[in-house]
């Protein structure tokens, strides 16, 4: 058979009186959990802390479980910060504003200019062919 040289399956010991599994290792469970519980070991959902492999860690995760950081963070600044206008930069601010407006108004009177061209140009194109059929 096979399955003759395996370990036989690891069956929890049996209170002869309850048919229940020994109480023995609840107990001590128990009582480690209400140790850690008064030294204030207990992760954040209250459950045992577990040996960490640290082998298996990240340089970062290892400072994280030491608390040991080898350099300080650096602190972002935060928030906008408003920039100080001088009346000079205000000025300039206003020309280059003003000179804008003057280009697209220029720019749009280009584009009306040449389509009124545009359709012109087409008009005396049809009047002369007109005229043209019928000389």
């Amino acid at each position: 058979d096979e399955d003759s040289n395996l370990d036989p399956s690891p069956l929890p010991d049996l209170d002869s009186e309850s048919c229940f599994p020994a109480r023995e290792e609840e107990e001590e469970e128990e009582e480690r959990w209400l140790d850690a519980l008064e030294k204030g070991e207990l992760d954040d959902n209250g459950e045992l802390k577990k040996e960490v492999d640290e082998s298996l860690l990240t340089a970062r995760q290892k400072a994280l479980l030491h608390k040991q950081q080898s350099q300080p963070l650096l602190e972002l600044p935060m928030g906008y910060k408003a920039k100080e206008l001088t009346e000079e930069m205000l000025v300039k601010r206003e020309e280059r504003a003003r000179k804008r407006r003057l280009q697209a108004a220029k720019k749009a009177e280009e584009n009306k200019n040449q389509t009124i061209e545009r359709l012109t140009k087409t008009n005396k194109a049809k009047v002369k062919t007109l005229r043209e059929r019928k000389a």
